[in-house]
């Protein structure tokens, strides 16, 4: 999922790439930039594991195990994530549609700072 990968390219520890466009953005731009990972890191590194074919391996790390219940999944990430990641969804495959909408909508608070989507 190239949104994905997109957002945890902007929030993951090291990124060299990232960095050297952030060097060249104005004190407001980087000050916004850091506001975004800062709100977005958890959220993003947590959504990557969640779809990572590497998952098993860290199975012990998913704070957010499957559940028969879509409201207490959507609780649990109100819970891990705050507010912003409430969702209306009553189906488990809307819900994940609605979490890529929210992924791509982050991805692009990122782009809106750089003036674009640095990795494409």
């Amino acid at each position: 999922m190239d949104a994905i990968d997109d957002l945890v390219q902007y929030v993951e520890p090291i990124n060299s790439r990232r960095d050297r466009f952030a060097n060249q953005l104005s004190k407001i731009a980087k000050t916004k930039l850091n506001e975004l990972q800062d709100k977005y890191t958890v959220f993003g590194i947590a959504t990557a594991m969640m779809v990572s074919p590497l998952l098993s391996i860290f199975s012990h790390m998913n704070t957010l195990e499957a559940s028969e219940s879509i409201n207490d999944y959507k609780d649990r990430l109100v819970q891990g994530f705050g507010e912003d990641f409430r969702f209306n969804s009553i189906y488990f495959r809307d819900l994940l549609e609605e979490m890529v909408i929210r992924v791509k909508s982050i991805t692009d608070e990122f782009n809106q700072v750089f003036g674009t989507n640095i990795f494409r």
